[in-house]
């Protein structure tokens, strides 16, 4: 079943006990939109290397949940929800025109032709079959 509503204090906790890519894929969200939410709501999150350094059993520094913000308060993350058909689906990858001739670019134009049928993962990475 889906979540729909979390409370500050539920998704504070969640936020320090697992990686936010983790919970998008638990919540079926972007992390990067629920770093947004985060970050809109005023709720601390682990910085740039805290998983790494926790992993290594080194100290941690968690930002305390902030007192002006109400603890019951509910968040809605239905509007950053997808379906799993969504996540998994691949579309072609679409490659803008060119503004230049690329006979002058040798590169850039066996680049082009190697990407031409290429497709766009769920990661954003563009895979090219061999």
């Amino acid at each position: 079943m889906k979540t729909t509503t979390i409370s500050a204090s539920e998704l504070y906790e969640s936020v320090w006990q697992h990686p936010l890519k983790f919970l998008a894929d638990k919540w079926f969200v972007h992390p990067h939109a629920l770093g947004l939410l985060l970050d809109k709501n005023r709720i601390p999150r682990p910085g740039n290397g805290y998983w790494a350094k926790k992993s290594m059993g080194k100290p941690v520094v968690v930002s305390p949940f902030p007192e002006s913000l109400p603890r019951n308060i509910l968040i809605d993350i239905s509007c950053l929800q997808f379906s799993k058909a969504q996540k998994s689906k691949s579309v072609k990858a679409q490659l803008p025109n060119p503004t230049k001739s690329l006979g002058k670019y040798p590169l850039l134009k066996g680049i082009k032709g190697s990407l031409k049928n290429g497709l766009l993962s769920e990661l954003g990475v563009i895979v090219v079959e061999q």
